[in-house]
């Protein structure tokens, strides 16, 4: 386990896994399938996906600035916006998973 340090006072506030190298297969193959079934999903279903995510984050919101205040030391107004900026993408990809086409072109 890593742990997560206060950057400020050195306190620890949290941990989380550490599979270094030897983990990276495994964790591949249990996204892979994950995967697996998820793409068989049709692209309204993703879109309610991703934006029950984004509710989740914008409601955890006062949480992850305080994660991110104590990690980095950056100012609340700062935190707030990185917050705010980052899940704005999870938004945006919500409503383009409707648009999927299936081509690039």
């Amino acid at each position: 386990m890593l742990t997560c340090l206060d950057s400020g006072t050195g306190e620890v506030f949290g941990s989380c896994p550490d599979f270094g190298p030897s983990g990276v297969d495994r964790v591949v193959q249990s996204s892979y399938n994950v995967f697996k079934p998820y793409r068989k999903e049709n692209p309204r279903s993703r879109a309610r996906k991703l934006f029950e995510w984004y509710r989740l984050i914008q409601e955890s919101k006062d949480d992850l600035v305080s994660l991110l205040t104590q990690e980095t030391r950056k100012p609340l107004a700062e935190a707030y916006g990185e917050i705010e900026y980052a899940s704005g993408f999870t938004w945006w990809f919500a409503g383009e998973a409707e648009r999927v086409r299936g081509n690039i072109t």
